[in-house]
């Protein structure tokens, strides 16, 4: 299993959630962000806005490219700057992180 993490502008998150739904979900939330960059950097990454929602998706390795170029055809990460999306290994996450996760579920519940 992966933790796919995706950074799209506040008030957008929806719109991505219905593109991973697409595959098998084991977990999904979503928290607000706030970037913490200094100001040439987010200039030069064209994240001039530092108000994000970061969707933290738990899904099957299988569905984790899949999931992403569809993200990618939808809104053009690559050439539109819309948001970010990466995936990592479930254990990198460590004990720590996943109960993070875990209550952030549970308080939204």
């Amino acid at each position: 299993m992966k933790l796919l993490i995706t950074i799209v502008p506040k008030g957008k998150s929806d719109l991505v959630a219905k593109i991973i739904h697409q595959g098998m979900i084991h977990f999904q939330t979503t928290m607000i962000g706030k970037g913490t960059a200094p100001t040439e950097i987010a200039d030069i990454l064209c994240m001039g806005d530092t108000e994000k929602e970061v969707l933290f998706s738990v899904i099957d390795d299988q569905d984790v490219r899949g999931i992403l170029e569809d993200i990618n055809e939808a809104y053009d990460f690559e050439h539109t700057h819309f948001g970010v999306a990466f995936a990592i290994d479930i254990d990198s996450i460590g004990k720590m992180g996943y109960d993070f996760l875990y209550e952030a579920e549970e308080v939204r519940s």
